[in-house]
């Protein structure tokens, strides 16, 4: 994945709902329906690299990415067809510091590389 970029979201203006942090990144004000999935969100666009086969196997390696900064995908803002940008709306439950760790990621190449170590084929998250 590369080209990754925040993305604004008009609900976010709502300032009853949600209040701005740092760039991109929100704090939830509201308790219940919407909030329930966290309470920091940003939302990320990232292009998928057809040659790291990225286009076949959306899942990898944004499963690790939630995994390694403690985030869930909230939303699927867009990406759900055949296109390889995609968009999401990440959220942490309740960490600032989780949410800023993801941001890291903006303008990073984020992609699973596989190496070996004692004839056991591992996976490994790398951003670089």
């Amino acid at each position: 994945m590369k080209n990754i970029q925040i993305i604004s979201r008009n609900k976010y203006k709502n300032l009853k709902e949600y209040r701005l942090i740092e760039e991109g990144i929100y704090r939830c004000l509201r308790a219940g329906v919407d909030v329930e999935r966290g309470d920091y969100v940003i939302a990320l666009s990232f292009t998928l690299e057809v040659e790291r086969g990225e286009l076949d196997n959306r899942q990898y390696p944004m499963r690790d990415i939630q995994d390694k900064f403690y985030a869930v995908i909230s939303e699927v803002i867009s990406g759900e067809d055949l296109s390889n940008i995609i968009e999401y709306e990440f959220s942490t439950g309740g960490e600032l510091a989780d949410i800023q760790a993801l941001k890291s990621i903006v303008g990073k190449e984020v992609y699973n590389e596989d190496f070996e170590e004692e004839g056991i084929i591992y996976t490994k998250l790398v951003i670089k």
